[in-house]
Order: structure tokens, then sequence, then C-alpha cells
């Protein structure tokens, strides 16, 4: 069972929301973009993952746990 495209694609956008959030949390510029750096490696080693995910079960449920581990962050603030 192969993981369904669509369903992949949410997962990603949503993963890149939280990515898009969190590097408003940097003061300066150097410090934006050492956060960017690390979340986009992040993002890249998660979706290597997920993509290598056995079922969307199994990819919805580690998108999930990303989810929850990265910090949550109100970029209104």
């Amino acid at each position: 069972m192969g993981v369904d495209e669509e369903e992949l694609l949410k997962l990603i956008d949503a993963l890149n929301k939280r990515v898009d959030a969190m590097e408003l949390r940097g003061e300066s510029i150097s410090e934006r973009a050492e956060a960017i750096i690390r979340h986009v490696e992040f993002l890249h080693e998660t979706l290597i993952a997920i993509t290598q995910a056995k079922s969307l079960g199994s990819a919805k449920i580690l998108a999930q746990n990303v989810l929850m581990s990265m910090p949550k962050i109100n970029p209104l603030h």
C-alpha cells in the first residue's frame, strides 16, 4: 500500500506552515537564518522518512509526531 499523494501534500503543507511560523522567532537576521537552516534540514529529514513510510497511516503518525514535537509559536507576537 502506497502513501496517498494528496494526503502527503497536506502533511507537507502543515509542516511548512509550522516552519514558517518558527522562523519568525529570531530577532536578528543571523538568528533567523540559522533557525531557517535548522528547520529546513529537519523538514528534509522528516519528509524523507514520511515518503518512505509503508502506509498512509504510518506517514500520518510520523507527521503528527513531528508537528507535536515542534514548539508552538504564535506568529503574531
